[in-house]
């Protein structure tokens, strides 16, 4: 799918340049207007955490959020407004119809390159336009901005307003509206957090925005510049240790800091050559005329994968960066195809 407004930077520096394109203000200070996502592929879609869920997922907003309030132990979930209580779900990875963004440029760029695994993709950072967005919403909800002389919402100024008064303002004009998550904690106040949300859980912030081109810009993150612009973040300190505070985060940046740095193209690369040389030893001794022959072929090479500890793990790896796919054209055989389907079930039922 094309984008009216997507940039693709061939270095860092024009990375950068892109990511800070933001006019001064009347006053003359640098303000941006925007707030950023940043994710590992520049193909995935803007999916809430509950419509990951699939199947009836817009049915389970409300006994999820129902029970999170109703088994959260006493004291944890102080407050009545409900936007504050979905805020402290989403907080805490329970799914909701809210998405998290950022303020800061660097905080996405951090997002869409923590993980090592999906470095053979390109990334990308979504870029919102937050006052445009707003002149769309409707009126009650314009007038609570100027009264507040705000930008964005704070839960406060929804106090007022629960989630079904909330879509039955969406009935007729979808809208997206952005608001800031109260201060939990020293992660929210770190990563300059923003929500989303959209008037009804099953509405979809891709589509709107692709049926609102103006309000958007996507930002390319480079296969090939990953890795320059992930030490970088890590040189400035843009991290797990500081947006993520506490042993756990420090625990992922040690993790990925001492990480070799290994490609997953590189991965992918040595899995085929492997697998090519295993499918070899065994062809040669068997006709591949039927489908049976075919089959004893596959189930061969299995066997040998699966006692194969180190190219087993190799496997789960590409597997769990969601990078099977790619095997078949670095496999040179004509079982290529067939045996990474059947790696992918394989590996599903394992």
């Amino acid at each position: 799918m094309k984008h009216k407004h997507e940039y693709r930077p061939t270095c860092w520096a024009e990375l950068i340049d892109l990511l800070y394109d933001i006019p001064q203000t009347s006053f003359g200070r640098i303000r941006s207007n925007y707030v950023y996502r940043g994710v590992a592929n520049a193909n995935w879609s803007l999916d809430t955490s509950l419509q990951r869920l699939g199947g009836t997922f817009h049915n389970l907003e409300r006994p999820l959020l129902r029970n999170f309030k109703k088994y959260a132990t006493p004291g944890e979930i102080l407050d009545s407004n409900k936007w504050v209580q979905i805020s402290v779900a989403q907080h805490h990875g329970l799914p909701t119809r809210l998405l998290d963004w950022t303020t800061s440029p660097q905080v996405a760029l951090h997002f869409a390159t923590k993980n090592l695994n999906h470095y053979y993709q390109d990334g990308v950072i979504w870029c919102v336009d937050v006052v445009a967005a707003h002149k769309i919403l409707p009126q009650d909800l314009k007038q609570i901005l100027t009264q507040e002389s705000a930008n964005v919402f704070s839960v406060e100024m929804l106090e007022k307003i629960n989630l079904e008064d909330f879509d039955q303002l969406g009935l007729d004009n979808p809208f997206v509206l952005f608001f800031e998550p109260p201060s939990l904690d020293a992660r929210i106040v770190n990563q300059h957090a923003i929500l989303s949300a959209m008037p009804g859980a099953e509405l979809l912030l891709h589509d709107f925005l692709i049926n609102h081109p103006n309000l958007y810009k996507r930002i390319i993150v480079p296969s090939e510049i990953k890795w320059e612009a992930r030490d970088k973040l890590d040189q400035d300190n843009v991290c797990e240790t500081t947006l993520f505070p506490g042993l756990d985060g420090l625990s992922s940046w040690l993790k990925r800091y001492y990480s070799p740095k290994t490609t997953m193209i590189e991965k992918i690369a040595d899995v085929g050559k492997e697998i090519t040389q295993l499918l070899s030893n065994f062809s040669p001794a068997n006709p591949l005329s039927t489908d049976q022959e075919k089959f004893a072929v596959i189930c061969e090479v299995l066997e040998k994968i699966q006692n194969n500890v180190p190219l087993k793990n190799k496997i789960m790896s590409i597997h769990q960066a969601k990078a099977t796919a790619a095997l078949k054209y670095k496999i040179d055989h004509p079982l290529a195809k067939i045996l990474v389907a059947t790696i992918e079930s394989w590996k599903l039922n394992q």
